[in-house]
């Protein structure tokens, strides 16, 4: 598809988008038969709950995405730990918990051992958040009231759960804490922690004075990498039991052919989103080229999508 808005009175914008779908045979993707991850104009529903408006001009950084669910090498897990890495530049760590509850001992609450588990899905349901009570009313975690974890008081806590998903290196201690829910797929426009880093506000009027591109990524803040290219090998550890998921990203073979006027150039959309199917072992990449143009009346203007697999590196 392709995406167009207005800068000013002379100036337009577009953005080429274009996403394929691949199934990883030994370490490779290939093309795959269905095409299922589409590109829409509007939010929809994908494979694996909702996903945003393809409609942007460029973002923030490379959405990586992995969906599925932990799964231990052994039964007797009770806490493991899921990587992603993508070349050697991102790496990104959760640690996933069977079931655990506060408890009192000696006077103070603390997390019971975890309990074993065979799965856990990676959704926000299992991550940081939830709601509790307080004077009768329902009082919703803001940045996800669909976790659990979340305690206005040390009387509600005690018994309650603990979440399943916490970010390596930065976990609950204290029945209070307060940590960003985290997670390895998708969050919606809404989450809490993508606004609070997007959105900047004058400190004295409390108006709006900057969006930052990083509000277009559907990815949660920590899956962004900074960038993704051609050759970079994908590793995602602690979906599958007892081995890795591994693949490498290919030459896309797609060039944009731009013309204004008598200006011509090609140019290779860059990777804007990498998805992983754990289960599936198959792989989505977006393909994103954003650019400027100056608008003059009748001047002839084409954008054209092309595929020259081994002519465009």
């Amino acid at each position: 598809m392709l995406f167009r808005g207005v800068v000013d009175d002379r100036r337009l914008f577009a953005s080429v988008v274009c996403r394929v779908t691949y199934s990883i045979v030994d370490g490779t993707l290939k093309a795959a038969p269905e095409q299922v991850w589409r590109v829409s104009a509007e939010p929809w529903e994908g494979p694996y709950g909702p996903m945003d408006s393809d409609e942007v001009f460029y973002t923030g950084g490379v959405d990586v995405f992995a969906f599925g669910s932990a799964r231990p090498h052994r039964p007797e897990t009770g806490v493991m730990e899921v990587s992603v890495e993508v070349g050697s530049s991102f790496t990104y760590s959760i640690v996933v918990f069977g079931r655990r509850v506060w408890r009192k001992v000696k006077g103070s609450l603390v997390a019971s051992p975890p309990a074993p588990f065979s799965e856990i899905p990676l959704t926000l349901e299992h991550a940081y958040g939830g709601k509790d009570t307080w004077d009768g009313l329902d009082v919703p975690y803001p940045a996800n009231p669909l976790g659990k974890g979340f305690y206005v008081d040390e009387k509600n806590a005690e018994g309650g759960e603990l979440p399943n998903i916490e970010e390596k290196g930065r976990l609950i201690s204290r029945w209070d804490d307060r940590p960003e829910p985290v997670g390895v797929a998708c969050c919606g426009m809404a989450f809490g922690p993508r606004l609070e880093q997007s959105l900047v506000f004058d400190e004295k009027t409390g108006a709006l004075t900057e969006i930052k591109p990083t509000l277009f990524n559907s990815a949660f803040p920590a899956m962004v990498a900074p960038r993704v290219l051609p050759g970079d090998r994908v590793r995602i550890r602690g979906m599958l039991p007892g081995r890795s998921l591994e693949f490498t990203i290919p030459p896309s073979g797609l060039g944009v052919r731009v013309a204004i006027g008598a200006h011509e150039a090609m140019r290779e959309p860059a990777v804007a989103q990498v998805g992983v199917e754990v289960d599936l072992e198959r792989v989505f990449l977006t393909y994103r080229y954003p650019f400027r143009y100056v608008f003059t009346p009748h001047e002839k203007r084409s954008c054209e999508l092309v595929y020259e697999p081994g002519v465009v590196s």
